[in-house]
C-alpha cells in the first residue's frame, strides 16, 4: 500500500502533456456558445498551455499565458440584418433549417472581414500545436488548421447532430436517434421514422451543397494568401477530435467512436456566493422561488405583448416569490409584488438555492443541464433549434413541462401542476444523481483528450474509417449492385442457353409435322 501514491505518481508523470502553443477560435456573440470553450481554455491555460483566444469575450482575469484576439460586434443584428424581422417566425424544419444557413453564413463574412481578425488571418505566427474551434455552422475557421499543420479539436455547444456523425464517421442511427432540431423523441412511429430520415437526408446534403459550398468560397477568398486551401469539407471530415455537449442520461443512449466525446455539464462551475440582497430575498422565500428566464439571448420584453402579459399575469399571482430575467432598459409595463426583475441572474447559483421549487426555461442545452444537475424540475417553453428537443425530453423524462403554444391558462397549469406534484422534483433529482455519477469530471475529460491528441500527433488512429467511405459503399449499395448485375447476366445467359436448346427442339418438332418424316438426329 506504500508504493501506491509513487504508483499514481508515475501514472501522472507519464500522461503529462509537453505545454503547447493552441489557438481557439469561438467567435459568435453568444454567451451561452462560448461558456464551454472559456472553462476548458482556462483549465488548459493553468496546466501551462499558451493560448490564444479569438473571440467576443474578454477574460480580465486570464493568466499571462492567455491572449485574447478581440471580435468586436455590437449584435447579431448588426451582423445580420435580417434576423430581427424573421427570429422568432415560425418555420417548418426545412425552410427553419435554410434561414439557419444563410444567418449563419452570413455571420462568418462579418467576422471575417473585422480588421482585427483579417490582419491576423493574413499574419504568419510562429506556430500552432492544435486548433480548437467551434463546431456551429462556421467552417470557415477550420482553415487555421491546415494553415498551420496543426490537428483540429472541433467543440459543438449543443450537443450531437446527425450531419456531425455522418462527417465523423459515426453510425447514423436514423431509426431511434431524432433529428437534433425537431421535438421527436422517445419510440418513434413508423411515420415518425419516416419524418426523421426525411429531415436527416434534407440537413446532411442540403448543407454540404449549400451551407458547405458558401463557407468554402468564403474561405478561399478570406485566405487567398494559402496554396491549395483544401475544402472545409475535407477540412472537418479530417477533425481529430470533437467534443460534444450531452450526456448519456440525458439524451438518447447510441454509439460512439472514441475520437466523439460526451462532456455535457462542462460549463457548471462550483456555486459562487450570492450577494447579499439576491440571498436574502432566497433565503427569506418562505414559499419557495421560481426562476424565469429564457437565455442570454432571447429577450423576454422583445417579445409579443400578449405573451409578456400572460407571462406577467400568472407569475404575479404566484405564492412564491419569481426572479425574473428582464434584460431590458424599460420597465415591466405591470409591476408585482412577489415578481423581481433583474437584467442578469447568477443561474447556477439560483438553481443550487434549496429555496428553488421550480424553473422556467426556453430549453436552451445549459439550462437544461443546469436545471437537472441541481434537480429543479421545469416548465419549457421552446422557441427554435434543439430548443423543441430538449423540452420533449424533459417532458417524457418526467421532470418538466413542455407548454408548445403560451397561454396564461396553460402557464397556469403547468405551474399548478409542478409545484403540487412532488414526482416531478423526485425524478429531477434521481437525474441529478446519474449526471453527476461519472468516473471524471466533463472538465477533466475535454483537458484529458486535448492533451491526447497533441501528445500523438492528431492521433489520427482514432478516427473511424467510415469517413473515407461514399454513402453507397457504407450501405453497399455498390456491392448490391453488383449482385444484381451478376443476378441479371446469369438469368441473361440461362435464358440465351434454355432459347437455344428449346428452340432447337421446336424447329425439329415442326419440320416432323410438316413433312411426316422423322428428322434424322446426328
Amino acid at each position: 500500500m506504500k508504493l501506491l501514491p509513487y504508483a499514481l505518481s508515475l501514472a501522472v508523470l507519464f500522461t503529462l502533456t509537453e505545454p503547447a502553443r493552441i489557438l481557439s477560435v469561438i467567435p459568435t456573440l453568444s454567451r451561452s456558445h462560448y461558456i464551454d470553450g472559456r472553462r476548458i481554455l482556462l483549465e488548459l491555460a493553468r496546466r501551462g498551455h499558451e493560448i490564444v483566444s479569438i473571440s467576443c469575450f474578454e477574460e480580465k482575469d486570464a493568466p499571462p499565458n492567455f491572449t485574447w484576439v478581440q471580435i468586436e460586434i455590437s449584435s447579431f443584428f448588426d451582423a445580420i440584418p435580417d434576423m430581427k424581422e424573421e427570429l422568432y417566425k415560425k418555420m417548418d424544419f426545412f425552410r427553419g433549417q435554410e434561414r439557419l444557413w444563410r444567418f449563419t453564413n452570413q455571420l462568418s463574412e462579418y467576422i471575417v472581414n473585422k480588421p482585427i481578425l483579417k490582419k491576423f488571418i493574413e499574419e504568419d505566427q510562429s506556430h500552432f500545436d492544435l486548433v480548437l474551434a467551434e463546431e456551429f455552422y462556421q467552417e470557415v475557421f477550420y482553415v487555421f488548421a491546415h494553415k498551420y499543420k496543426a490537428p483540429l479539436v472541433l467543440l459543438s455547444t449543443f450537443g450531437s447532430g446527425h450531419y456531425i456523425s455522418e462527417y465523423m464517421g459515426n453510425a447514423l442511427e436514423l431509426s431511434y436517434v431524432p433529428h437534433e432540431f425537431t421535438d421527436l423523441y422517445g419510440e418513434l412511429t413508423f411515420l415518425e421514422r419516416a419524418k426523421n430520415l426525411a429531415y436527416t437526408a434534407f440537413d446532411v446534403i442540403a448543407r454540404k451543397y449549400f451551407s458547405l459550398e458558401e463557407q468554402h468560397y468564403l474561405a478561399q477568398r478570406v485566405f487567398k494568401n494559402l496554396k491549395d486551401v483544401p475544402h472545409v469539407a475535407d477540412l472537418e471530415r479530417n477533425a481529430s477530435l470533437i467534443l460534444i455537449n450531452s450526456h448519456f442520461t440525458l439524451a438518447v443512449v447510441r454509439p460512439y467512436l472514441p475520437n466523439i466525446v460526451e462532456i455535457g455539464g462542462v460549463h457548471i462551475e462550483d456555486v459562487k456566493p450570492l450577494e447579499k440582497k439576491l440571498k436574502d430575498v432566497l433565503d427569506g422565500a418562505k414559499n419557495g422561488v421560481v426562476l424565469f428566464s429564457i437565455g442570454s439571448f432571447l429577450e423576454l420584453a422583445a417579445q409579443p405583448e400578449p405573451f409578456i402579459r400572460d407571462v406577467l399575469n400568472t407569475l404575479g399571482k404566484l405564492s412564491q416569490v419569481v426572479l425574473l430575467k428582464w434584460n431590458s432598459d424599460e420597465k415591466m409595463p405591470v409591476n408585482y409584488r412577489n415578481i423581481y426583475p433583474m437584467k442578469w441572474l447568477p443561474q447556477n447559483e439560483i438553481l443550487a438555492h434549496p429555496n428553488t421549487v421550480a424553473f422556467i426555461t426556453h430549453g436552451g442545452l445549459h439550462s437544461a443541464q443546469e436545471s437537472v444537475y441541481h434537480g429543479v424540475p421545469t416548465i419549457c417553453i421552446p422557441f427554435y433549434g434543439d430548443q423543441p428537443l430538449n423540452c420533449k425530453k424533459s417532458e417524457k423524462m418526467g421532470f418538466g413541462i413542455h407548454i408548445s403554444n403560451l397561454t396564461e391558462s396553460n402557464l397556469n397549469n403547468a405551474l399548478r401542476e409542478i409545484l403540487t406534484n412532488p414526482s416531478y422534483r423526485d425524478t429531477a433529482k434521481e437525474l441529478s444523481r446519474r449526471f453527476k455519477d461519472r468516473p471524471m469530471s466533463a472538465l477533466d475529460s475535454a483537458t484529458y483528450w486535448i492533451e491526447y491528441v497533441i501528445r500523438h500527433k492528431g492521433a489520427n488512429f482514432i478516427k473511424g474509417p467510415k469517413r473515407n467511405l461514399y454513402w453507397f459503399q457504407y450501405y453497399f449499395l455498390d456491392l448490391w449492385l453488383a449482385v444484381l448485375t451478376s443476378l441479371w447476366v446469369i438469368l441473361k445467359v440461362l435464358k440465351a442457353l434454355l432459347s437455344l436448346v428449346f428452340g432447337k427442339k421446336e424447329v425439329v418438332k415442326a419440320s416432323e409435322k410438316k413433312t411426316g418424316k422423322k428428322v434424322k438426329k446426328n
